[in-house]
């Protein structure tokens, strides 16, 4: 269970990313996709980065 509600879009986010398999995802495709979903559900600016998608990766 993921520890906030941010941990939890970025997993759903991820996840959904991934499920696509018409689409080749980069790193910096995943970023940009958890970037989107976090600033669309809660209107988070401030981003994520590369290391926090990494461990996400790894948790799933």
């Amino acid at each position: 269970m993921p520890a906030n509600k941010n941990a939890l879009i970025r997993y759903k986010t991820i996840d959904n990313c991934l499920r696509n398999r018409y689409r080749r995802w980069t790193l910096d495709d995943l970023v940009d996709a958890c970037c989107k979903a976090l600033y669309d559900m809660d209107g988070i600016t401030k981003g994520v980065c590369t290391r926090t998608v990494q461990m996400d990766i790894q948790i799933i």
